[in-house]
């Protein structure tokens, strides 16, 4: 899926979801053509982070069987997203959302 500019939305994940959060700002801008399109990017992937925090997955499930679960679900919502993006919101959903309800 196309945002503005050109911008893939799985591109937009896989920077905002940085595998190191520490870097996560600064990869997230790198790449964007404008400020307008990292916006434009940064919004769609906060509107994919809640849809993930509203999956109800097996909580009887280890963390990482958890993100496979959400990872799976939002490929089923989201066919367009790559592997990468969808294991990246995976990862958020049991990073932030599951580590926290446990």
């Amino acid at each position: 899926m196309r945002l503005l500019d050109g911008i893939d939305l799985s591109d937009a994940v896989v920077r905002f979801l940085a595998k190191d959060p520490a870097s996560a700002e600064a990869e997230s801008r790198a790449g964007f053509a404008s400020e307008a399109a990292c916006g434009a990017g940064r919004i769609a992937v906060r509107a994919l982070l809640l849809e993930t925090m509203r999956i109800q997955p097996d909580w009887t499930r280890p963390l990482d069987g958890i993100g496979a679960e959400v990872a799976a679900v939002m490929g089923d919502r989201h066919p367009e997203l790559s592997s990468e993006a969808r294991e990246r919101l995976g990862r958020y959903f049991t990073r932030f959302v599951a580590a926290a309800g446990r």
